[in-house]
């Protein structure tokens, strides 16, 4: 922003005013308000660990991303997780996918391409 763009500004309670007047308000009289998901998915993940010592990501109550090793090599496991009713511990269910580091590494690549298909759904 060049000098002579620069809002001539007396105090603060102007600049708090002056950045209420540049919000313009979505149809319907308020603005958009983020989903909780949406809020939270930039804040940075919690990585929490299991008793074996896997490392997992929590993405919602009974679904969470686990990175481990199994037979020598290391997945990415998306998986859905239930609670045991005799234990009470949580537990994966048969629902998910493990993906190679190499298969993680395509995902990752491709995820801009399905942003974009995403949007257009949505």
């Amino acid at each position: 922003m060049s000098d002579d763009e620069k809002p001539h500004v007396d105090s603060e309670d102007e600049v708090k005013l002056s950045k209420k007047k540049r919000a313009a308000p979505v149809a319907g009289g308020s603005q958009k308000k983020a989903r909780p998901s949406e809020a939270s998915a930039a804040a940075a993940p919690e990585v929490e660990e299991t008793a074996d010592g896997d490392k997992y990501i929590k993405l919602s109550a009974y679904r969470r991303v686990t990175v481990r090793q199994f037979k020598g090599k290391t997945l990415v496991d998306l998986r859905e997780y239930y609670e045991d009713k005799v234990t009470g511990e949580d537990r994966p269910g048969s629902k998910g996918l493990s993906l190679t580091v190499e298969q993680w590494t395509a995902l990752k690549q491709a995820a801009g391409t399905v942003d974009e298909l995403v949007a257009r759904l949505a």
